[in-house]
């Protein structure tokens, strides 16, 4: 059964020179940005290091917003690198 409750993660790995952020539920763009930031301001982040997603777990209820979402998300990223 697929879960809708909205949840945000993330952990950095220093030793890995890693983060990965956790995203499950009904997630919308804006809530991957919001932790993107919020990663951001922690002490132990790097803009070196390496980031992984994990989206297994988010609810698609709106597939067709799904390419927007994700697009959007990426050029956030590509255009905030710090």
């Amino acid at each position: 059964m697929e879960r809708t409750d909205k949840y945000a993660a993330y952990k950095i790995v220093p030793g890995l020179k890693l983060i990965i952020q956790y995203l499950r539920g009904q997630v919308e763009g804006g809530d991957a940005i919001h932790l993107v930031k919020k990663i951001r301001q922690d002490d132990a982040y790097n803009p070196g290091y390496s980031l992984l997603i994990d989206f297994r777990d988010i609810a698609i209820t709106q597939p067709n917003k799904i390419k927007d979402s994700l697009a959007g998300f990426i050029m956030f990223i590509k255009e905030n690198p710090d």
